[in-house]
């Protein structure tokens, strides 16, 4: 007969993890998981867009997987970090499509009834209701915004347990300690 501790592994992993406190007790806590892909703008302007891995407690490491180089970026110097996931892209390709549709739809309507007054009327609203698509698709794309103006960038480390990611933020109390 096998005793408890054997039928049950000990989690002794640690795991590394960026989470994003709000400032002003409005928002939830982001918290992202160490080799997952941000998207990452500098106070110096210098974009940066990769898998990281966390140095130390105030570093990170970007891969940069064109030349194939780690940046390493320090997180008071970080303004805003995006993570782009599957869901916003998706997303993201939809809004385009529809956008485009519109837009050639409308140039369509333009070109074949351009001798009648209803035409390029009926053919501008299509123009017109495809252009915000194209904007909305463009925007989405890298996943939700987070400045540092409204989030304190930390980096935590656990032995044992996992934290859950949360991706949006929504209007709830502020975060515990963790």
């Amino acid at each position: 007969m096998l005793s408890q501790a054997q039928t049950k592994k000990a989690d002794t992993l640690t795991r590394k993890y960026i989470v994003l406190e709000p400032r002003r007790n409005k928002g939830r806590t982001i918290v992202i998981p160490e080799r997952k892909i941000i998207k990452v703008k500098t106070v110096f302007d210098r974009t940066y867009r990769g898998k990281f891995i966390i140095v130390n407690d105030s570093q990170i490491a970007i891969y940069d997987k064109f030349n194939g180089e780690m940046d390493t970026l320090n997180l008071k110097y970080i303004s805003k970090i995006r993570r782009p996931t599957l869901e916003y892209q998706v997303l993201s390709y939809y809004f385009l499509a529809n956008g485009i549709g519109s837009i050639i739809i409308g140039a369509a309507i333009i070109v074949e009834f351009s001798q009648t007054l209803l035409g390029p009327l009926i053919g501008s609203i299509f123009i017109a209701s495809g252009v915000p698509y194209t904007i909305l698709g463009a925007t989405v794309h890298d996943g939700p915004r987070y400045y540092a103006n409204k989030y304190h960038f930390k980096i935590v480390k656990t032995k044992g347990h996992k934290l859950k990611p949360i991706r949006l933020p929504i209007k709830t109390k502020p975060a515990q300690e963790i």
